[in-house]
């Protein structure tokens, strides 16, 4: 075989393995996207808050992700919930309230953690909360969801 037609294979091979390749990660950045599908809805709806917040308005279901500026006290030795301040992408801070002794303790929570909450915001004059589980007008208990630390709490 002559040298030139060593480099032409050579080439073509080459250009064989970066188009398999491109391929296929092009699939997994596909599959990754669909899957995070939240982040999404996490940035549409740090409009949504600010927007709630600034008409006064709660009564809202958003995701949103941010990282924990504070980590605050249990209200009592009753409390059951563990609560913590996020700050989201829109600079706004809301407080966090996780039902702890319905969905368990969060473990290790920790300033400058990243945590998305998928809940109920209710409207307040620093910003607002964030409730991982409310009563719905029918009486009935609907679920959010915060995850921190690669697990999801329901």
């Amino acid at each position: 075989m002559q040298r030139s037609s060593i480099v032409v294979l050579g080439i073509l091979v080459i250009c064989l393995l970066g188009y398999v390749g491109i391929k296929s990660l092009r699939a997994q950045m596909v599959q990754a996207s669909a899957g995070e599908s939240w982040r999404q809805a996490a940035k549409r709806d740090e409009s949504i808050v600010a927007k709630a917040y600034q008409q006064g308005k709660g009564d809202v279901q958003v995701t949103v992700s941010g990282r924990i500026i504070q980590v605050l006290p249990a209200n009592g030795p009753n409390d059951a919930h563990q609560r913590f301040t996020i700050e989201i992408g829109n600079g706004m801070t809301l407080q966090v309230m996780h039902d702890s002794k319905m969905a368990g303790v969060i473990p290790d929570l920790a300033y400058g953690s990243q945590a998305t909450v998928a809940g109920f915001y209710v409207w307040n004059p620093s910003g607002g909360e964030l409730h991982d589980r409310y009563q719905d007008p029918q009486g009935e208990w609907v679920t959010g969801w915060i995850e921190y630390a690669g697990r999801r709490y329901p």
